[in-house]
């Protein structure tokens, strides 16, 4: 990297790391003050389920339905009283459907 390049950078880091650096600042002052950091701590607890929340509908949004949750929508379309078989039971069935 050439020098030019290295400072334009530098210039463009610094702002954002010094509003980076400004705000857990704050964020800290926040929390250790008696008066306000029950409302804080609430706040930063929030943030921080919404973002795993988040991460978590965006890592599972390419997976499909597991069969077995499948076979078990099917079954709950057309419900029976006995299972011919007898392996499985349907009571799970009448639950999903609330029947």
């Amino acid at each position: 990297m050439d020098h030019t390049a290295s400072k334009a950078v530098a210039e463009f880091s610094t702002p954002f790391r010094g509003r980076v650096e400004n705000a857990v600042k704050r964020l800290f002052d926040v929390l250790v003050d008696p008066a306000r950091q029950d409302r804080a701590m609430l706040g930063v607890l929030a943030c921080y389920v919404g973002v795993w929340t988040l991460y978590g509908v965006v890592q599972q949004s390419s997976q499909d339905i597991h069969p077995d949750m499948a076979e078990l929508f099917n079954w709950s379309q057309q419900l029976a009283l006995g299972c011919r078989d007898g392996r499985n039971s349907r009571c799970d069935l009448c639950l999903q459907r609330g029947v």
